[in-house]
């Protein structure tokens, strides 16, 4: 008993407590006469997977998204969208969800980039069904980039929105205005 690590289940009640009829299910993989620990497990009736990881009312829902590899699980991010826009000269980059949660994210190529750099990848956020329809909408429309939200920050961020011209400082010339020649 001393030697085993923390967390180890040394009998069945604990393992399937009397006053409780829900299943655990296993998180990880274990080998035959491995101790059974609680990391290992679910809780009692606790969902394993991204059903576990959405709360009532939310979608996980998977993006194809230009994100840094230092993203991980768990992390809140912003996610901005570029693209055209008619009336607007060029293309234009509007913050368009706040604080999405990361749920799930592809490991692709992580072993070849570890400093943080930008690469294509798949990432699952949770989200509600109205932000499913603006994130199919804007990836079908432009390219998506995800911001890391500082952990604890609760800072309201308003409309953000870019455009080529307001970033570079181009100013539209004046129109002039045609005038009709006076008859004398």
């Amino acid at each position: 008993r001393n030697a085993l690590p923390e967390g180890a289940f040394f009998n069945m009640a604990e393992l399937f407590p009397e006053n409780s009829t829900d299943p655990r299910y296993v998180q990880r993989q274990m080998e035959r006469f491995e101790p059974v620990l609680a990391l290992k497990v679910t809780a009692p009736g606790e969902q394993v997977g991204l059903n576990g990881a959405i709360s009532k009312g939310e979608r996980a829902f998977a993006i194809q998204v230009r994100a840094a590899d230092f993203l991980q699980t768990g992390d809140r991010v912003d996610i901005y969208w570029t693209g055209s826009v008619g009336g607007v000269d060029g293309e234009m980059t509007r913050l368009i969800e706040k604080r999405l949660k990361i749920i799930s994210l592809d490991r692709n190529g992580k072993s070849k980039s570890n400093n943080g750099e930008i690469q294509n990848r798949t990432v699952t956020v949770a989200v509600d069904p109205e932000q499913v329809g603006r994130l199919v909408q804007a990836q079908a429309t432009g390219n998506l980039v995800m911001s890391l939200v500082g952990t604890n920050d609760e800072t309201e961020v308003g409309k953000i929105d870019v455009t080529t011209a307001g970033l570079l400082g181009i100013v539209a010339a004046p129109v002039a205005e045609k005038v009709a020649p006076v008859e004398e």
